[in-house]
């Protein structure tokens, strides 16, 4: 007699669908070197069907979420990661691709349809940034800090610093254009970042005394893949966004 694992079949069910929304040409790939590097299986048919794929996924991940004490914080954790690859915010501002690649690991695509700056002269650009970073940015609004937990605020200071900074100075035109695009992209940037961590102040800054939270990942802008840290300062009651490095 067989018996049925309820929640088990709907989370092959769910996830299944999900899988749907992934790069499947990606996963068959993924699949048949696996198969045929790591298990040594050779002749596989590359004709692999969207089905079994999902099938695949559904079985994999289903029955990883629910042999694990975390099954809700799980299974949340896996719904962000296949919605966030077909993921539109900001009323179709951004748009983005979750790649998972050998060499840089997982990271983000920016894709070019939906940039809102793309295309503004640089002199434009810097305006448009300007008054977005402290006016334009509904997807701002509620933007929290994951590490402590707090809000964090976008002032002058911000909009100063992405633009004017350092960092901003060297950058050349191509890069400057890439970073400007990225601001619509701050919040996705945090959330996602692979490595979160906290850094004591380095230099005399009388704001941000308490020192930086910061944000480490991947993304990739018209085929050119950056390392990006997002800082955010600490001040004596706020947290505030300080910069998005390249």
């Amino acid at each position: 007699m067989i018996i049925l694992n309820i929640k088990e079949n709907i989370l092959f069910i769910l996830i299944h669908e999900l899988t749907h929304l992934l790069d499947l040409k990606y996963l068959k790939k993924l699949f048949i070197n696996y198969i045929n590097n790591e298990l040594e299986i050779y002749n596989i048919d590359t004709q692999i069907s969207d089905e079994l794929i999902c099938d695949i996924a559904g079985l994999l991940f289903s029955n990883k979420i629910i042999n694990d004490n975390n099954f809700i914080t799980n299974f949340k954790n896996l719904w962000k990661y296949l919605m966030h690859n077909n993921k539109v915010i900001l009323t179709n501002e951004v748009k983005y691709k979750l790649v998972d690649d050998k060499k840089y690991g997982r990271y983000w695509i920016v894709e070019d349809s939906k940039d809102i700056f793309k295309g503004i002269t640089r002199n434009e650009l810097r305006k448009q940034a300007y008054k977005y970073i402290l006016n334009g940015n509904t997807n701002f609004k509620d933007l929290i800090d994951p590490i402590d937990n707090k809000k964090i605020k976008f002032i002058k200071l911000s909009a100063n610093e992405y633009l004017h900074g350092t960092n901003s100075k060297k950058l050349n035109n191509i890069k400057f254009n890439h970073k400007m695009r990225l601001i619509p992209s701050i919040k996705d940037l945090i959330d996602n970042a692979n490595i979160k961590y906290y850094s004591p102040l380095v230099h005399n800054n009388k704001l941000f005394k308490k020192g930086f939270n910061n944000y480490q990942g991947v993304i990739k802008v018209d085929n050119i893949t950056y390392k990006y840290i997002i800082r955010i300062g600490i001040a004596k009651l706020d947290y505030i966004f300080y910069d998005l490095t390249l």
